[in-house]
């Protein structure tokens, strides 16, 4: 599974209209979902990212089993600047991450550029922004494609049980506080 965009910027994530009254208690519980259904089809993941990856989409990417990420490449957790917080990525960027790393990024917004990101263990390669397609590609026909696709879900279940075993139980209070006491 690719998980990519055309275009300069991967994505700037959810809009601030879909965080309205009455369409973010609809849009938050179908975006978690994809995190239930990724732990579902324990298929690896691969995202390729260019420009811009805010928010919901670096959520997203966090997912991923891989990040290939273009030298404009650029990761951030936004929403602190919003007055809110990405409850996926606040369960996700510790797992990848480390705690000092999360808190940093959730607590204050910044960007991480593709370089930091690949010292930090979150990008698998940094490649030039017009090889990103083809670096992708690249990449699954070396590390994934060689490998049993049974063997690899059975690995990724194994791997990432803790993880899963904690989306499961904390992202629905995590979604439930973000509702309702941070949205009021």
């Amino acid at each position: 599974l690719v998980f990519s965009a055309s275009g300069k910027h991967f994505s700037f994530g959810a809009s601030v209209a879909e965080h309205a009254p009455g369409a973010v208690e609809r849009f938050l519980p179908a975006f978690h979902d994809v995190f239930f259904a990724l732990a579902d089809a324990a298929l690896p993941a691969v995202a390729s990212v260019r420009g811009l990856c805010l928010g919901g989409a670096f959520e997203l990417v966090l997912g991923a089993s891989f990040v290939v990420a273009g030298e404009s490449a650029l990761f951030a957790a936004p929403e602190i600047a919003l007055g809110v917080l990405p409850p996926a990525a606040s369960l996700l960027l510790p797992w990848k991450l480390g705690g000092a790393v999360a808190e940093d990024l959730v607590l204050t917004g910044r960007r991480m550029p593709a370089r930091e990101a690949l010292q930090r263990g979150l990008v698998a390669r940094v490649v030039p922004d017009d090889a990103l397609e083809a670096e992708t590609t690249a990449f699954l026909e070396s590390s994934i494609f060689p490998h049993s696709a049974a063997a690899l879900r059975h690995a990724i279940r194994a791997v990432r049980a803790p993880l899963h075993d904690a989306l499961r139980t904390q992202l629905p209070r995590l979604e439930r506080a973000y509702l309702d006491e941070v949205m009021a």
